[in-house]
Protein backbone atom coordinates (compact mmCIF):
# COMPACT_ATOMS: atom_id res chain seq x y z
CA UNK A 1 0.00 0.00 0.00
CA UNK A 2 1.21 3.32 -0.85
CA UNK A 3 1.35 6.01 1.97
CA UNK A 4 -0.83 8.14 0.09
CA UNK A 5 -3.37 5.51 0.38
CA UNK A 6 -3.45 5.89 4.23
CA UNK A 7 -5.64 8.36 6.32
CA UNK A 8 -4.15 11.75 7.09
CA UNK A 9 -2.53 10.93 10.39
CA UNK A 10 -1.59 7.84 9.19
CA UNK A 11 0.08 8.96 6.82
CA UNK A 12 1.55 11.76 8.42
CA UNK A 13 3.14 9.18 11.40
CA UNK A 14 4.76 6.63 7.86
CA UNK A 15 5.83 10.44 6.17
CA UNK A 16 7.69 11.28 9.34
CA UNK A 17 9.03 8.05 10.59
CA UNK A 18 9.58 5.99 7.63
CA UNK A 19 10.17 8.68 4.75
CA UNK A 20 7.01 8.01 3.12
CA UNK A 21 7.89 4.21 2.41
CA UNK A 22 5.19 2.03 0.83
CA UNK A 23 3.91 -0.72 2.95
CA UNK A 24 4.87 -2.90 3.92
CA UNK A 25 8.10 -1.96 5.43
CA UNK A 26 10.83 -3.79 5.80
CA UNK A 27 12.36 -3.52 9.52
CA UNK A 28 15.67 -5.70 9.20
CA UNK A 29 15.97 -8.41 11.85
CA UNK A 30 12.52 -7.09 13.78
CA UNK A 31 10.26 -8.37 10.67
CA UNK A 32 8.38 -6.07 8.75
CA UNK A 33 5.55 -3.33 9.54
CA UNK A 34 2.31 -4.18 7.56
CA UNK A 35 -0.30 -1.82 8.60
CA UNK A 36 -0.35 1.81 10.11
CA UNK A 37 -4.18 3.17 11.36
CA UNK A 38 -5.83 5.09 14.50
CA UNK A 39 -6.80 3.54 17.42
CA UNK A 40 -9.75 4.98 19.46
CA UNK A 41 -11.45 6.13 16.37
CA UNK A 42 -14.62 7.74 16.21
CA UNK A 43 -16.30 10.01 14.19
CA UNK A 44 -17.72 13.29 15.46
CA UNK A 45 -19.00 16.01 13.38
CA UNK A 46 -18.38 13.83 10.41
CA UNK A 47 -14.41 13.78 10.79
CA UNK A 48 -12.44 10.95 12.12
CA UNK A 49 -10.71 11.92 15.35
CA UNK A 50 -8.45 9.60 16.97
CA UNK A 51 -6.41 9.60 20.06
CA UNK A 52 -3.10 7.64 18.61
CA UNK A 53 -1.62 5.74 15.89
CA UNK A 54 -1.75 1.67 15.53
CA UNK A 55 1.11 -0.46 13.83
CA UNK A 56 0.89 -3.44 13.27
CA UNK A 57 3.91 -5.88 13.27
CA UNK A 58 5.26 -8.67 11.96
CA UNK A 59 8.42 -9.73 13.58
CA UNK A 60 10.20 -12.82 12.41
CA UNK A 61 9.05 -16.14 14.00
CA UNK A 62 6.44 -14.58 15.85
CA UNK A 63 2.58 -13.35 15.89
CA UNK A 64 1.81 -10.66 14.96
CA UNK A 65 1.04 -7.75 17.13
CA UNK A 66 -0.24 -3.93 17.50
CA UNK A 67 2.26 -1.30 18.72
CA UNK A 68 1.08 2.12 19.91
CA UNK A 69 2.13 5.54 19.48
CA UNK A 70 1.05 7.97 21.90
CA UNK A 71 1.62 11.67 22.35
CA UNK A 72 4.13 12.20 25.09
CA UNK A 73 3.55 12.34 29.05
CA UNK A 74 5.14 11.07 32.16
CA UNK A 75 2.97 8.09 32.12
CA UNK A 76 4.14 4.40 32.78
CA UNK A 77 4.77 3.16 29.59
CA UNK A 78 7.03 0.54 28.13
CA UNK A 79 9.08 2.96 25.98
CA UNK A 80 9.57 6.51 25.28
CA UNK A 81 10.81 9.12 22.86
CA UNK A 82 11.13 12.76 22.55
CA UNK A 83 7.36 12.51 21.33
CA UNK A 84 6.05 9.41 21.85
CA UNK A 85 4.63 7.01 24.82
CA UNK A 86 5.16 3.45 22.91
CA UNK A 87 2.93 0.19 24.23
CA UNK A 88 1.94 -2.53 22.87
CA UNK A 89 -1.08 -5.46 22.67
CA UNK A 90 -0.07 -8.91 22.56
CA UNK A 91 -1.84 -11.45 20.43
CA UNK A 92 -4.46 -14.21 22.65
CA UNK A 93 -1.56 -16.38 23.15
CA UNK A 94 0.09 -14.30 25.35
CA UNK A 95 2.88 -12.55 25.55
CA UNK A 96 6.11 -13.34 23.63
CA UNK A 97 9.75 -11.49 24.95
CA UNK A 98 10.36 -10.82 20.89
CA UNK A 99 7.11 -8.30 21.35
CA UNK A 100 9.16 -6.14 24.47
CA UNK A 101 12.16 -6.47 22.01
CA UNK A 102 10.64 -5.33 18.91
CA UNK A 103 8.50 -2.67 20.59
CA UNK A 104 11.81 -1.09 22.45
CA UNK A 105 13.80 -1.45 19.38
CA UNK A 106 11.31 0.73 17.28
CA UNK A 107 10.51 3.23 20.44
CA UNK A 108 14.53 3.52 19.99
CA UNK A 109 14.62 3.87 16.04
CA UNK A 110 11.80 6.57 16.56
CA UNK A 111 13.89 8.45 19.18
CA UNK A 112 16.66 8.48 16.62
CA UNK A 113 14.67 9.68 13.94
CA UNK A 114 13.61 12.86 16.12
CA UNK A 115 17.08 13.50 16.94
CA UNK A 116 17.71 13.69 12.86
CA UNK A 117 14.31 15.62 11.48
CA UNK A 118 12.80 16.89 14.88
CA UNK A 119 9.63 16.18 16.71
CA UNK A 120 6.52 15.49 14.35
CA UNK A 121 3.72 18.10 14.68
CA UNK A 122 1.03 16.32 17.13
CA UNK A 123 -2.12 17.49 15.50
CA UNK A 124 -0.49 15.90 12.51
CA UNK A 125 -0.59 12.31 14.38
CA UNK A 126 -2.83 13.12 16.55
CA UNK A 127 -5.27 15.55 15.98
CA UNK A 128 -5.99 19.35 16.64
CA UNK A 129 -6.82 20.55 20.72
CA UNK A 130 -10.73 20.71 19.55
CA UNK A 131 -10.75 16.99 18.95
CA UNK A 132 -12.77 14.44 21.82
CA UNK A 133 -10.47 12.11 21.95
CA UNK A 134 -7.63 14.41 21.73
CA UNK A 135 -8.60 15.88 25.45
CA UNK A 136 -9.00 12.44 26.66
CA UNK A 137 -5.32 11.69 25.26
CA UNK A 138 -2.37 11.86 26.94
CA UNK A 139 -1.31 15.44 25.94
CA UNK A 140 -0.62 17.10 29.45
CA UNK A 141 -1.17 20.87 28.72
CA UNK A 142 -4.86 19.38 27.10
CA UNK A 143 -6.00 16.93 29.66
CA UNK A 144 -4.74 19.18 33.10
CA UNK A 145 -6.96 22.26 32.34
CA UNK A 146 -9.80 20.02 34.30
CA UNK A 147 -9.18 20.24 38.14
CA UNK A 148 -10.50 17.72 40.65
CA UNK A 149 -9.76 19.29 43.84
CA UNK A 150 -9.62 16.23 46.64
CA UNK A 151 -10.45 18.25 50.17
CA UNK A 152 -9.22 16.54 53.48
CA UNK A 153 -10.83 18.86 56.10
CA UNK A 154 -9.78 16.30 58.61
CA UNK A 155 -7.88 12.93 58.92
CA UNK A 156 -9.49 12.65 62.01
CA UNK A 157 -12.26 9.45 62.09
CA UNK A 158 -14.98 8.53 64.55
CA UNK A 159 -14.65 5.18 63.72
CA UNK A 160 -11.74 2.33 62.92
CA UNK A 161 -12.79 0.41 59.79
CA UNK A 162 -9.82 -2.28 60.13
CA UNK A 163 -9.40 -2.56 56.00
CA UNK A 164 -9.58 1.44 55.99
CA UNK A 165 -5.63 2.38 54.31
CA UNK A 166 -5.85 5.80 54.30
CA UNK A 167 -3.83 7.70 57.04
CA UNK A 168 -5.38 8.31 60.20
CA UNK A 169 -4.82 11.72 62.56
CA UNK A 170 -5.83 14.77 64.24
CA UNK A 171 -4.97 16.90 61.79
CA UNK A 172 -7.76 19.82 60.60
CA UNK A 173 -7.23 22.23 57.65
CA UNK A 174 -6.88 25.48 58.32
CA UNK A 175 -8.28 28.63 57.16
CA UNK A 176 -4.72 29.85 55.51
CA UNK A 177 -4.16 26.68 53.94
CA UNK A 178 -8.07 27.01 52.15
CA UNK A 179 -6.99 30.44 51.37
CA UNK A 180 -3.74 29.24 49.75
CA UNK A 181 -5.36 26.62 47.87
CA UNK A 182 -8.15 28.78 46.50
CA UNK A 183 -5.51 30.97 45.39
CA UNK A 184 -3.65 28.23 43.76
CA UNK A 185 -6.33 27.36 42.20
CA UNK A 186 -7.90 30.44 40.53
CA UNK A 187 -4.53 31.51 39.05
CA UNK A 188 -4.57 28.14 37.18
CA UNK A 189 -7.46 29.24 35.28
CA UNK A 190 -9.02 25.82 34.74
CA UNK A 191 -11.48 25.17 32.31
CA UNK A 192 -13.68 22.42 34.12
CA UNK A 193 -13.24 21.76 37.39
CA UNK A 194 -14.90 19.74 41.00
CA UNK A 195 -14.51 19.59 44.49
CA UNK A 196 -14.58 16.65 46.43
CA UNK A 197 -14.26 15.86 50.31
CA UNK A 198 -12.79 12.87 51.82
CA UNK A 199 -11.18 12.36 55.12
CA UNK A 200 -10.62 10.83 58.00
CA UNK A 201 -14.55 11.86 58.30
CA UNK A 202 -15.28 15.23 56.44
CA UNK A 203 -18.25 15.63 58.51
CA UNK A 204 -16.15 15.78 61.74
CA UNK A 205 -14.96 19.67 60.68
CA UNK A 206 -18.15 20.70 58.76
CA UNK A 207 -16.91 24.57 58.81
CA UNK A 208 -14.63 23.57 56.42
CA UNK A 209 -17.22 21.64 54.02
CA UNK A 210 -19.64 24.52 54.38
CA UNK A 211 -16.90 27.31 53.92
CA UNK A 212 -15.53 25.53 50.86
CA UNK A 213 -18.76 24.89 49.26
CA UNK A 214 -19.79 28.56 49.48
CA UNK A 215 -16.56 29.85 48.38
CA UNK A 216 -16.61 27.40 45.53
CA UNK A 217 -20.35 28.34 44.65
CA UNK A 218 -19.15 32.09 44.70
CA UNK A 219 -16.57 31.69 42.07
CA UNK A 220 -17.60 28.73 39.76
CA UNK A 221 -20.83 28.28 37.70
CA UNK A 222 -22.71 25.31 38.62
CA UNK A 223 -19.71 23.78 40.53
CA UNK A 224 -19.32 20.28 40.79
CA UNK A 225 -18.82 19.00 44.50
CA UNK A 226 -19.11 15.65 46.27
CA UNK A 227 -18.06 14.01 49.46
CA UNK A 228 -17.64 10.68 51.04
CA UNK A 229 -19.08 10.31 54.50
CA UNK A 230 -20.10 7.39 57.08
CA UNK A 231 -22.99 8.97 57.99
CA UNK A 232 -22.83 9.23 61.53
CA UNK A 233 -22.46 13.36 62.12
CA UNK A 234 -25.40 13.64 58.91
CA UNK A 235 -28.78 15.38 60.06
CA UNK A 236 -31.11 17.02 58.32
CA UNK A 237 -29.82 20.50 57.94
CA UNK A 238 -27.04 18.97 55.97
CA UNK A 239 -28.62 16.69 53.81
CA UNK A 240 -30.79 20.25 53.06
CA UNK A 241 -27.19 21.79 52.40
CA UNK A 242 -25.98 18.70 49.99
CA UNK A 243 -29.62 18.39 47.74
CA UNK A 244 -29.25 22.55 47.64
CA UNK A 245 -25.84 22.63 46.13
CA UNK A 246 -25.91 18.98 44.14
CA UNK A 247 -24.09 17.35 46.20
CA UNK A 248 -23.18 13.87 44.83
CA UNK A 249 -23.00 11.72 48.03
CA UNK A 250 -21.43 8.45 48.64
CA UNK A 251 -22.33 6.90 52.23
CA UNK A 252 -20.08 4.08 53.30
CA UNK A 253 -22.39 1.35 54.47
CA UNK A 254 -21.39 -2.47 54.07
CA UNK A 255 -24.76 -4.30 53.75
CA UNK A 256 -26.95 -5.11 56.96
CA UNK A 257 -25.40 -4.98 60.08
CA UNK A 258 -23.48 -8.30 60.29
CA UNK A 259 -21.78 -7.03 57.66
CA UNK A 260 -21.14 -3.45 58.33
CA UNK A 261 -20.76 -4.04 62.18
CA UNK A 262 -17.90 -6.75 61.23
CA UNK A 263 -15.12 -4.62 60.57
CA UNK A 264 -16.23 -0.78 61.95
CA UNK A 265 -14.77 -0.38 65.56
CA UNK A 266 -15.91 2.99 67.08
CA UNK A 267 -12.26 4.65 68.05
CA UNK A 268 -10.78 1.48 68.12
CA UNK A 269 -12.80 -0.23 71.18
CA UNK A 270 -15.37 -2.84 71.06
CA UNK A 271 -18.86 -1.75 72.35
CA UNK A 272 -21.81 -3.85 70.34
CA UNK A 273 -24.27 -1.67 71.95
CA UNK A 274 -22.55 1.86 70.68
CA UNK A 275 -21.34 0.19 66.98
CA UNK A 276 -25.04 -0.19 66.59
CA UNK A 277 -26.22 2.97 67.67
CA UNK A 278 -23.89 4.25 65.04
CA UNK A 279 -25.24 2.06 62.75
CA UNK A 280 -28.66 3.32 63.18
CA UNK A 281 -27.18 6.95 62.43
CA UNK A 282 -25.84 5.80 59.10
CA UNK A 283 -29.34 4.49 57.86
CA UNK A 284 -30.77 7.54 59.63
CA UNK A 285 -28.75 9.32 57.01
CA UNK A 286 -29.55 7.49 54.40
CA UNK A 287 -33.26 7.88 54.98
CA UNK A 288 -32.61 12.55 55.58
CA UNK A 289 -30.88 12.40 51.97
CA UNK A 290 -33.42 10.18 50.68
CA UNK A 291 -35.88 12.52 51.83
CA UNK A 292 -34.40 15.91 49.87
CA UNK A 293 -33.78 14.01 46.99
CA UNK A 294 -30.25 14.33 47.20
CA UNK A 295 -27.76 12.36 44.71
CA UNK A 296 -27.11 9.73 46.95
CA UNK A 297 -24.75 6.60 46.64
CA UNK A 298 -24.09 3.70 48.71
CA UNK A 299 -20.52 2.37 48.92
CA UNK A 300 -20.56 -1.46 50.02
CA UNK A 301 -16.97 -2.54 51.03
CA UNK A 302 -16.16 -6.43 50.79
CA UNK A 303 -13.96 -8.27 52.57
CA UNK A 304 -13.12 -12.34 52.66
CA UNK A 305 -15.00 -12.33 55.65
CA UNK A 306 -18.34 -10.79 54.54
CA UNK A 307 -18.08 -11.91 50.74
CA UNK A 308 -20.49 -14.92 51.09
CA UNK A 309 -23.02 -12.31 51.77
CA UNK A 310 -22.67 -9.93 49.06
CA UNK A 311 -25.44 -10.73 46.73
CA UNK A 312 -27.50 -10.38 50.27
CA UNK A 313 -25.80 -7.10 51.46
CA UNK A 314 -26.79 -5.43 47.92
CA UNK A 315 -30.46 -6.71 47.95
CA UNK A 316 -30.86 -5.62 51.80
CA UNK A 317 -29.22 -1.85 50.74
CA UNK A 318 -31.67 -2.08 47.39
CA UNK A 319 -34.36 -2.31 49.83
CA UNK A 320 -33.64 0.60 52.01
CA UNK A 321 -33.71 2.83 48.80
CA UNK A 322 -30.06 2.90 47.69
CA UNK A 323 -30.13 1.26 44.07
CA UNK A 324 -27.17 3.08 43.35
CA UNK A 325 -24.54 1.36 45.04
CA UNK A 326 -20.94 0.37 44.38
CA UNK A 327 -19.31 -3.11 44.96
CA UNK A 328 -15.74 -2.25 46.74
CA UNK A 329 -13.50 -5.11 46.94
CA UNK A 330 -11.29 -4.52 49.72
CA UNK A 331 -7.48 -4.18 48.95
CA UNK A 332 -4.69 -4.05 51.04
CA UNK A 333 -6.29 -7.68 52.59
CA UNK A 334 -5.24 -10.98 51.96
CA UNK A 335 -7.87 -12.75 49.76
CA UNK A 336 -7.16 -16.06 49.30
CA UNK A 337 -9.41 -18.75 47.96
CA UNK A 338 -12.03 -15.99 49.17
CA UNK A 339 -11.21 -14.53 45.53
CA UNK A 340 -13.45 -17.31 43.99
CA UNK A 341 -16.30 -17.19 46.22
CA UNK A 342 -15.83 -13.47 45.11
CA UNK A 343 -16.22 -14.09 41.38
CA UNK A 344 -19.65 -16.12 42.36
CA UNK A 345 -21.16 -13.41 44.36
CA UNK A 346 -20.16 -10.76 41.63
CA UNK A 347 -22.07 -12.99 39.12
CA UNK A 348 -24.96 -13.71 41.71
CA UNK A 349 -24.78 -9.88 42.19
CA UNK A 350 -24.84 -9.03 38.65
CA UNK A 351 -27.62 -10.76 37.17
CA UNK A 352 -29.97 -9.60 40.38
CA UNK A 353 -28.51 -5.96 38.88
CA UNK A 354 -29.97 -6.52 35.34
CA UNK A 355 -33.30 -7.25 36.68
CA UNK A 356 -33.39 -4.01 38.98
CA UNK A 357 -32.03 -2.03 35.95
CA UNK A 358 -34.70 -3.72 34.41
CA UNK A 359 -37.34 -2.15 35.70
CA UNK A 360 -35.79 1.40 36.37
CA UNK A 361 -36.89 4.46 34.02
CA UNK A 362 -34.97 6.40 31.22
CA UNK A 363 -33.43 8.99 33.88
CA UNK A 364 -32.52 6.30 36.71
CA UNK A 365 -31.23 3.80 33.46
CA UNK A 366 -28.47 6.81 32.35
CA UNK A 367 -27.47 7.22 36.11
CA UNK A 368 -27.46 3.37 36.56
CA UNK A 369 -25.36 3.34 33.40
CA UNK A 370 -22.66 5.77 34.20
CA UNK A 371 -22.06 4.41 37.42
CA UNK A 372 -21.39 1.36 35.80
CA UNK A 373 -19.14 2.76 33.46
CA UNK A 374 -17.14 4.77 35.81
CA UNK A 375 -16.56 2.20 37.85
CA UNK A 376 -15.26 -0.17 35.45
CA UNK A 377 -12.87 2.44 34.42
CA UNK A 378 -12.15 2.11 38.50
CA UNK A 379 -11.23 -1.23 38.83
CA UNK A 380 -9.04 -0.53 35.71
CA UNK A 381 -7.06 2.15 37.65
CA UNK A 382 -6.67 0.02 40.41
CA UNK A 383 -4.87 -2.83 38.14
CA UNK A 384 -2.51 0.17 37.78
CA UNK A 385 -3.82 1.68 34.09
CA UNK A 386 -3.36 5.26 34.48
CA UNK A 387 -5.72 7.73 36.14
CA UNK A 388 -8.61 7.47 37.60
CA UNK A 389 -10.27 9.96 35.61
CA UNK A 390 -8.43 9.74 32.51
CA UNK A 391 -9.40 13.46 31.73
CA UNK A 392 -8.42 15.29 34.89
CA UNK A 393 -6.18 16.11 37.06
CA UNK A 394 -6.56 15.10 40.34
CA UNK A 395 -5.08 17.33 43.35
CA UNK A 396 -5.15 15.82 46.87
CA UNK A 397 -4.94 18.82 49.22
CA UNK A 398 -4.47 17.35 52.70
CA UNK A 399 -5.35 18.98 55.87
CA UNK A 400 -1.22 19.57 56.77
CA UNK A 401 -1.44 21.78 53.52
CA UNK A 402 0.10 19.31 51.38
CA UNK A 403 -0.33 18.17 47.69
CA UNK A 404 -0.49 14.63 46.39
CA UNK A 405 -1.27 13.59 43.15
CA UNK A 406 -3.85 10.55 44.34
CA UNK A 407 -5.61 9.58 47.54
CA UNK A 408 -2.34 8.71 49.56
CA UNK A 409 -1.39 6.39 52.18
CA UNK A 410 1.14 6.21 54.46
CA UNK A 411 3.24 3.70 51.99
CA UNK A 412 2.60 5.79 48.87
CA UNK A 413 2.56 9.46 50.63
CA UNK A 414 6.24 9.62 49.27
CA UNK A 415 5.88 8.85 45.88
CA UNK A 416 2.75 10.89 45.23
CA UNK A 417 3.68 14.02 47.18
CA UNK A 418 3.84 17.22 45.10
CA UNK A 419 4.23 19.88 47.19
CA UNK A 420 2.98 22.13 49.81
CA UNK A 421 0.41 25.17 49.01
CA UNK A 422 2.88 27.46 51.34
CA UNK A 423 5.79 27.03 49.03
CA UNK A 424 4.17 27.75 45.46
CA UNK A 425 3.47 30.44 43.42
CA UNK A 426 1.35 28.49 41.25
CA UNK A 427 0.06 25.09 39.98
CA UNK A 428 2.37 25.50 37.50
CA UNK A 429 5.30 24.99 40.40
CA UNK A 430 3.85 21.73 40.62
CA UNK A 431 5.40 18.54 38.76
CA UNK A 432 3.33 16.91 36.51
CA UNK A 433 2.26 13.96 39.00
CA UNK A 434 0.84 11.30 36.92
CA UNK A 435 1.57 8.41 39.36
CA UNK A 436 -1.79 7.46 40.97
CA UNK A 437 -1.79 4.97 44.06
CA UNK A 438 -2.23 1.45 42.49
CA UNK A 439 1.06 2.49 40.51
CA UNK A 440 2.77 3.52 43.57
CA UNK A 441 1.34 0.62 45.64
CA UNK A 442 2.93 -1.66 42.75
CA UNK A 443 5.86 0.09 42.20
CA UNK A 444 7.04 0.71 46.33
CA UNK A 445 5.67 -2.70 47.06
CA UNK A 446 3.34 -1.06 49.61
CA UNK A 447 1.97 -4.69 50.77
CA UNK A 448 3.71 -8.20 50.78
CA UNK A 449 3.52 -9.71 46.84
CA UNK A 450 0.70 -12.06 47.72
CA UNK A 451 -1.27 -9.21 48.63
CA UNK A 452 -0.89 -6.62 45.71
CA UNK A 453 -1.35 -9.86 43.86
CA UNK A 454 -5.35 -9.89 45.45
CA UNK A 455 -5.05 -6.58 44.47
CA UNK A 456 -4.82 -7.47 40.99
CA UNK A 457 -6.92 -10.40 41.42
CA UNK A 458 -10.39 -9.21 42.50
CA UNK A 459 -9.95 -6.04 40.23
CA UNK A 460 -9.97 -7.71 37.38
CA UNK A 461 -12.60 -10.39 38.56
CA UNK A 462 -15.01 -6.57 39.21
CA UNK A 463 -13.87 -4.89 35.75
CA UNK A 464 -14.94 -8.36 33.80
CA UNK A 465 -18.48 -8.56 36.29
CA UNK A 466 -18.59 -4.92 34.85
CA UNK A 467 -18.21 -5.13 31.79
CA UNK A 468 -20.69 -8.22 31.00
CA UNK A 469 -23.21 -6.35 33.01
CA UNK A 470 -23.07 -3.27 31.12
CA UNK A 471 -23.26 -5.64 28.29
CA UNK A 472 -26.40 -7.49 29.24
CA UNK A 473 -28.34 -4.66 30.91
CA UNK A 474 -27.85 -2.22 27.94
CA UNK A 475 -28.16 -1.81 24.38
CA UNK A 476 -28.09 2.16 22.69
CA UNK A 477 -28.37 3.90 25.92
CA UNK A 478 -25.61 7.08 26.18
CA UNK A 479 -22.89 6.24 27.92
CA UNK A 480 -20.29 8.33 30.28
CA UNK A 481 -19.16 10.43 27.26
CA UNK A 482 -15.79 11.96 28.51
CA UNK A 483 -14.67 7.86 28.82
CA UNK A 484 -15.58 7.28 25.55
CA UNK A 485 -12.30 5.62 23.94
CA UNK A 486 -11.15 5.11 27.63
CA UNK A 487 -12.79 1.78 29.05
CA UNK A 488 -12.15 -1.68 28.29
CA UNK A 489 -14.18 -3.63 26.42
CA UNK A 490 -13.60 -7.25 26.64
CA UNK A 491 -12.60 -9.77 30.07
CA UNK A 492 -9.12 -10.19 30.58
CA UNK A 493 -6.73 -13.17 31.80
CA UNK A 494 -7.34 -13.33 35.87
CA UNK A 495 -3.79 -13.14 37.07
CA UNK A 496 -2.80 -16.34 39.31
CA UNK A 497 -2.64 -16.17 42.89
Amino acid sequence: MESADLPARARAFVQHYFDGKPLPVALGRLGRLTSVGLGRSDRQGGREVTGRVELRIEPQGAAPFLLYAEPRSDAPHLANTGALNISYTAPEAGDDPRFVQVSRALASYFGKVEQLRGRPDNDALFGPPGDPLKRASNDLAVRNKRIEAIVFPTDACNLRCSYCIVPFGKNTLTAAHIDRMFDLLQRGEPDSMGIGFLGGEPMLHWPTIRDVTERFAAWWPSPQLSIVTNGTFLKEEHADFFAEHAFNVTVSIDGAPESHLHHRVNQGASNTAEDQRLFDKTLGAVDRLLAVNANLHGNMVVTPQTVGRLADNARWLWDRGLTVLTVSPAVGVRWGDAVWQLKDQLAEWGEAMVDLIAGMDEAERRVARGVIQWETRRAWYFLGNGRFNPTTRRLCFAPDGRIFSDLYNDATAEALHLGHVDDLDGLCDLPSGETTVPQAMFSVKAWEEPVLCDVRRISTLLMNELIGLEQRAFTDEPGVAELEGMLPLEPVAIPEG
